[in-house]
C-alpha cells in the first residue's frame, strides 16, 4: 500500500450518508437537489458550498434529512458536513475540504474533475475502468452514458463516496466498485476507456503534506506505476484519458509526456489539452506553495538541477498507433474562463513563456509524419564517394498535410550509421540539391558537402537527414534552373534569387529536428555545418547542438563555388573558421 491512512469512514454508513438507499429515496434524495439548486440556489451555495446554514422548505428538506445529506443546525436551519457540486448534470457529494490526516475525498475542483468530465469521451456498452476513483464523478458521468464501469481506489472512504453517488445518481447497475492497489485486485480484462485523475501534487520527500494526493518529487510516482500496465488493458481501439499537473523544462519539455512515449514504445497517437490559460505557472509559484516543509529547499534544488522552469496542467487522450504523434485535443473544449469557483473567476496562472509558448511546445510533440503520412521500412543502401563505401541504414518520411511549399509534401531521406556510444553523435541537415547532389555541378558546394556528410557519418556513425522537397533553399526546381541561368551572367547566388523576386531562403528545419529528436531520440548532437538557423532550430527542438564546420579544402574551390561561399557568408551570417575566407577570397 502506497498511503497509509489514519482511522477512517469506510462505509456510507460511518460516514453519515444513508447506506442502501432504496431507488424511490435516491430518486426524492435527487429531485430535492435539483429544486434546491434550480430555484434556491442561495441556499444550495449556503449549505452545501460555503460551510453555513439556510432554511429550506419541508419538502425539500426531509428527503435531504432522510439520505443524510443534511442535518439541523443550532438556530433550527439545516447545513451539511458535505459539498455537492452539479457536474454534467449529475450530483457528485465528497468531503467538504481535503485533509489527507483522514485520508478525505477530494471536492470536484472546477480545473480538474470537472472540466476533465466534459472532455471525456464514452459510448453506451463500452467497458471503461476509472482508476483513482476518489468520489467516483467520472464513473457516474460515464455509467449515466450507458457504458459498464469499474471504479477502483485504494482508499476506503473513496469507495463509500462512489458508492453513495452511483445510488443517488440510479447508476449502480452500471458500476463495479472495486478496492485496489492500481491493478492488483481487478479482473485481467481489457477496456475501452481507462480514466485516471492521479495524485500529481509533487512534493519534497519525506513531506507529511498532501500524502493521499503526493505524487512524489517529480509528480511521476504514481502515473510511471500505472502507465505500463494501463496501457497493456486497453483494448484494440482504447483509449487513455488523464488529467494532471507536468513540470516543464527550459526547452519546453513536457514531462508527463515521457512516461507517456515510454509505456507506449513511443508508437502512440495523443491529444492534449491545456487546462490553464495561456499555458505554463512559473515554478516558483508552484514549489512556493510548499514553503517551510520539510526538505524545501532541496526539493527545489533538485528541480532546477533537472532545468524544470514551470508547472502546466493538462487533459491527455492515448492511443495506440504506428507512430508516435501529438496534438492538440479539439473536441469537448470548454471555456475555463466561464467556470466560477464559489461565485469567483478562478485566479488564472500568469504565462511562463518556454520555448516559444504553448504552440511551440506542443508542435515538438507533433507527428513526424502528420496525419495521412508514411514512414518506410528501413533497408540498407550502400553508398560510394570516391574516398570509400559505406552501408547505411534507410528510411522515407513523408508528410501529406503539414509544411507543404508549392503544393509539395514534405519528404526526408534519413540515413543512420550506428554511432557506438558517442553522447554527441555526427549529424548532417541538408536539402536537396539536383543540380550539385545529382550531377556535381561546379557552380555551387552541396555535391562535395554531401560527400564530406556521408565520409564522416560513415565512418564515425550519425544520422543524415537529406528534406527532398526544398530543392533550391526551398523554391521550384523551374525556379532553381532560372537563377542557374542568371548566375551564368555574373550574379552569385543570393543576386540571382532577389532578381527573380524569390525569398533568399525559403528553407524550413524543424521537420528534420523533430525526427532527430523523436524518432532517434537524440538530445545532443555535432551539427556539420555552416549555417546558423539550422543550430538554432535543433536548440529550440531541445537538442544541445555543438557545430562543427562544414568544409571544402580551399584548394579544391573553383571561383563559381568560391563565389558562393562569400554570398553565404556576407548575406546569409554563415559561419568559418578564423583564416578559411581569407584563403577562398585568394582564389577570385
Amino acid at each position: 500500500m502506497l498511503v497509509q491512512y489514519l482511522p477512517q469512514a469506510k462505509t456510507m454508513g460511518e460516514l453519515g450518508l444513508k447506506a442502501n438507499m432504496s431507488r424511490d429515496a435516491a430518486l426524492k434524495a435527487m429531485a430535492a437537489l435539483r429544486s434546491v439548486y434550480a430555484y434556491n440556489g442561495e441556499a444550495f451555495r449556503k449549505i452545501f458550498r460555503a460551510e453555513e446554514a439556510a432554511s429550506l422548505p419541508i419538502e425539500h428538506a426531509t428527503p435531504l434529512l432522510n439520505a443524510g445529506l443534511i442535518k439541523k443546525s443550532r438556530d433550527g436551519m439545516f447545513e451539511s458536513d458535505f459539498r455537492v457540486s452539479n457536474v454534467c448534470d449529475n450530483f457528485i457529494v465528497t468531503d467538504r475540504f481535503t485533509s489527507d490526516r483522514y485520508g478525505r475525498v477530494y471536492p470536484v475542483y472546477p480545473d480538474e474533475s470537472d472540466i476533465f468530465a466534459k472532455n471525456i469521451q464514452v459510448n453506451k456498452g463500452d467497458k471503461v475502468l476509472d482508476m483513482f476513483t476518489g468520489s467516483g464523478v467520472q464513473a457516474v458521468i460515464c455509467a449515466s452514458k450507458g457504458a459498464q464501469v469499474t471504479a477502483a481506489d485504494i482508499n476506503p472512504r473513496a469507495l463509500a463516496f462512489t458508492k453513495f453517488n452511483a445510488q443517488l445518481n440510479g447508476v449502480e447497475h452500471n458500476m463495479r466498485i472495486i478496492k485496489s492497489d492500481l491493478f492488483k485486485n481487478l479482473p485481467n480484462a481489457k477496456y475501452d476507456a481507462i480514466i485516471a485523475n492521479p495524485p500529481f501534487i509533487a512534493v519534497p520527500d519525506n513531506n507529511a503534506w498532501f500524502r493521499h494526493g503526493s505524487a512524489g518529487i517529480d509528480g511521476l510516482r504514481l502515473i510511471d506505476r500505472f502507465m505500463p500496465e494501463a496501457v497493456k488493458r486497453l483494448s484494440s481501439n482504447g483509449k487513455i484519458w488523464m488529467v494532471t499537473n507536468s513540470f516543464v523544462n527550459e526547452d519546453g519539455d513536457i514531462q508527463v509526456l515521457k512516461s507517456f512515449s515510454k509505456a507506449f514504445d513511443s508508437k502512440a497517437s495523443l491529444a492534449v489539452k491545456q487546462v490553464f490559460s495561456p499555458s505554463v505557472a512559473p515554478l516558483l509559484s508552484y514549489t512556493n506553495v510548499f514553503w517551510g516543509a520539510k526538505n524545501h529547499a532541496k526539493w527545489v534544488k533538485t528541480l532546477e538541477d533537472r532545468r524544470l522552469t514551470g508547472v502546466c496542467r493538462l487533459i491527455i487522450t492515448a492511443q495506440n498507433a504506428a507512430e508516435w504523434r501529438v496534438e492538440e485535443l479539439k473536441s469537448g473544449q470548454i471555456s475555463f474562463d466561464a467556470i466560477e469557483v464559489y461565485g469567483r473567476k478562478p485566479l488564472m496562472l500568469k504565462s511562463q513563456v518556454v520555448a516559444g509558448g504553448w504552440d511551440e511546445m506542443l508542435s515538438r510533440y507533433a507527428p513526424v509524419n502528420a496525419k495521412n503520412g508514411r514512414v518506410s521500412s528501413p533497408f540498407i543502401l550502400p553508398v560510394e564517394t570516391k574516398d570509400g563505401k559505406w552501408d547505411f541504414e534507410c528510411r522515407i518520411f513523408e508528410s501529406k498535410t503539414k509544411g507543404k511549399r508549392n503544393g509539395i509534401n514534405e519528404t526526408y531521406l534519413v540515413l543512420k550509421k550506428d554511432w557506438k556510444g558517442n553522447d554527441a553523435p555526427y549529424v548532417s541537415v541538408r536539402s536537396l540539391c539536383t543540380f550539385g547532389d545529382m550531377f556535381h555541378s561546379g557552380r555551387c558546394n552541396c555535391g562535395p558537402q554531401l560527400d564530406a556528410a556521408i565520409e564522416l557519418v560513415g565512418s564515425e556513425g550519425g544520422v543524415i537527414v537529406v528534406a527532398m522537397h526544398q530543392d533550391g533553399r526551398g523554391i521550384s526546381l523551374v525556379d532553381h534552373a532560372n537563377a542557374y541561368s542568371l548566375q551564368e551572367k555574373g550574379l552569385d547566388t543570393v543576386q540571382s534569387y532577389q532578381a527573380l523576386g524569390l525569398p533568399v531562403d525559403r528553407r524550413s528545419y524543424k521537420g528534420a529536428a523533430k525526427i532527430l529528436r523523436q524518432w532517434f531520440g537524440l538530445k545532443k548532437i555535432t551539427l556539420i555545418t555552416n549555417n546558423p538557423e539550422k543550430i538554432e532550430t535543433c536548440r529550440k527542438a531541445g537538442i544541445v547542438t555543438i557545430p562543427f564546420y562544414a568544409l571544402i579544402p580551399a584548394e579544391d574551390l573553383n571561383t563559381a563555388r568560391a563565389r558562393q561561399f562569400i554570398a553565404a557568408y556576407d548575406k546569409m551570417h554563415h559561419r568559418f573558421p578564423d583564416g578559411y575566407l581569407q584563403k577562398i577570397k585568394s582564389k577570385l
